[in-house]
């Protein structure tokens, strides 16, 4: 047989440890949070960044299929419209570039990437979105005889 001060039995607690669950619980939940927030944070840039990526191709190339070199500017107009509206209203926000030379079009698509941080915070992360695409243009040649 135990002591009467050993035998504490089941359901009761020692008075010095009372309100501990509570409080790691707390801080674990917030830590928690906080790594979801990063996580969602991240994820949302990844997307972002192929999305960026993705519509500034498709803008190259279509600049680059353009078979007139004096149309490629108007083209790169149009491209650019839907290339921003590919990105829908974040790309209202960017800072679009083209360098069209005679052998290859470049478009560079510069902006804050989107997030769901405070602005102040989203500017600490400094994961900014800077995609640069290049396109080769490619033009028929006749068959040598």
């Amino acid at each position: 047989m135990l002591p009467a001060n050993l035998d504490t039995g089941w359901g009761e607690r020692a008075r010095d440890e009372s309100g501990t669950g509570l409080l790691g619980t707390t801080v674990g939940f917030i830590i928690f949070l906080l790594f979801m927030f990063l996580g969602i944070h991240l994820l949302l840039h990844l997307y972002a960044t192929s999305l960026t990526a993705g519509a500034a191709y498709d803008a190259a190339t279509t600049v680059a299929s353009v078979n007139a070199e004096g149309n490629r500017s108007g083209a790169a107009a149009t491209a650019e419209s839907d290339l921003r509206s590919a990105l829908g209203a974040w790309g209202n926000d960017v800072s679009v570039t083209w360098a069209i030379d005679t052998a290859t079009v470049t478009v560079t698509v510069v902006g804050s990437a989107p997030s769901l941080l405070p602005p102040g915070l989203t500017d600490a992360t400094g994961l900014d979105i800077d995609k640069s695409v290049t396109v080769r243009i490619e033009e028929f040649r006749d068959a040598p005889p």
